[in-house]
């Protein structure tokens, strides 16, 4: 939860979002991220506090134009949005507050 390490999703994005900005064809979308990037790490990416991490890498997205942020895998028990099971994980919450805020 380390501001500066939160913050590398701007500069990753920041190119790509310039060059989606100077076309009105070009959208900019997302797949995968925070704890979930890489395959997401078992009993971080499903735990509460990834929850923020998401979050707040929703909100920068958002901030830089990006208009889809795609999961890879509803369903895992690591890193998708429910267990195998269904059961929500954190971040399925936080997805579904996002959406219906911005």
């Amino acid at each position: 939860m380390e501001p500066s390490l939160l913050d590398k999703v701007q500069q990753r994005v920041k190119p790509y979002a310039a060059l989606a900005r100077a076309s009105d064809e070009v959208g900019l979308w997302l797949g995968e991220g925070a704890s979930a990037g890489h395959g997401g790490i078992d009993n971080v990416s499903n735990a509460f506090e990834s929850g923020f991490w998401y979050l707040d890498e929703l909100g920068q997205l958002a901030r830089l134009g990006v208009g889809v942020m795609c999961r890879q895998q509803i369903t895992s028990e690591g890193y998708g949005l429910c267990d195998k099971s269904l059961r929500p994980h954190p971040d399925f919450f936080t997805a579904i507050l996002h959406k219906r805020l911005v």
